[in-house]
């Protein structure tokens, strides 16, 4: 039964990790918006610590999420670290017209829906 607990702790964090990476806010960012310690978002992250209810509820309103998105470990949701490639990605086209760089924007969009 503790392995079971431990398991989900950390396919927890993995998912919170996932959604604010996906948000683009740093573990301060999110921490400030949920009214918790940054440590604490690092640790939970981590599967070294097993967040309250009360917790998991403010982290998903500051990610802008539902408790059903967050712990909806079966969902074809990726937790996969692409936060370097959006770093590429909002650098390059940060000082493109609006224009361009929405068009990119639709680009990125159209190869997602084809590879999914």
């Amino acid at each position: 039964m503790e392995n079971n607990k431990q398991v989900l702790t950390i396919q927890t964090g993995e998912r919170i990790r996932y959604f604010r990476v996906l948000k683009r806010l740093s573990q301060e960012e999110l921490a400030l918006n949920a009214g918790i310690n940054p440590t604490y978002i690092g640790h939970i992250e981590r599967g070294l610590k097993c967040p309250t209810i009360d917790t998991l509820s403010k982290i998903c309103t500051a990610l802008n999420i539902t408790l059903s998105q967050l712990l909806d470990f079966d969902s074809n949701t990726p937790i996969i670290d692409n936060s370097e490639a959006i770093e590429k990605i909002s650098f390059n086209i940060k000082n493109l017209p609006k224009e361009d760089a929405d068009r990119i924007a639709d680009i990125v969009a159209e190869i997602v829906k084809i590879r999914h």
